[in-house]
């Protein structure tokens, strides 16, 4: 080998020694925000930020479902508001009043209560006269007065009371004469037809 040669080896190898080995460090990695770490979990909702637009009335359930409320109409059935029977007053029956004893109508069209309601097939539409007891009045229903009669025939809680509809009063106690027409299962709307009504009718003393 030439000394030029070994001159040059010499060289690289001195070189090669005096190189310092490059070491890499990696830059620290910077820890998560407090917004970052404080984010919610997936598929969790999210609480209604403050804010205008978010305030409630006084009272109000919390609309926040991380704090038990709910929104309005989420599962939830509006509550259901309790409604009086229609005509309720007006159709239900008469007052206890005990032993009542009424003489009956004159006339060919008079019947007794009782007789009312054994010949309501035959009667239907027909006019027909009652002489009774008021046991009970509520007026001004559907724009008519609403008077249930009793004049002693008939069983309790079957034949023994009949509703009649007037534009003429009357007093609770008194003994009226009326002269109407027979309708036979109407349906004022309380669920059940009334098997008797006498319609329009005259009352008089």
């Amino acid at each position: 080998m030439s000394r030029l040669a070994l001159l040059a080896l010499a060289a690289l190898t001195l070189a090669r020694c005096s190189r310092k080995e490059e070491v890499v460090v990696a830059a620290p990695v910077a820890p998560a925000s407090g917004a970052q770490a404080a984010a919610p979990q997936a598929g969790r909702p999210r609480p209604l930020p403050p804010g205008a637009g978010n305030e409630l009335p006084p009272g109000h359930p919390s609309l926040d479902p991380m704090q038990g409320g709910a929104a309005p109409g989420a599962g939830q059935a509006p509550a259901a508001v309790p409604q009086p029977p229609p005509h309720g007053a007006a159709m239900s029956g008469g007052a206890d009043v005990g032993d009542v004893k009424v003489p009956k109508a004159t006339g060919p069209d008079a019947r007794t209560i009782a007789e009312v309601f054994a010949q309501r097939a035959a009667l239907k539409d027909k006019t027909v006269t009652i002489r009774g007891k008021v046991v009970k009045y509520n007026p001004g229903i559907m724009g008519r007065n609403w008077i249930h009669l009793r004049d002693g025939t008939g069983t309790a809680g079957k034949d023994n009371d009949v509703t009649v509809t007037s534009q003429d009063g009357a007093k609770l106690g008194e003994v009226v004469v009326v002269q109407g027409k027979v309708a036979v299962d109407q349906d004022i709307g309380m669920g059940a037809p009334y098997p008797v009504v006498v319609q329009d009718a005259k009352v008089t003393r």
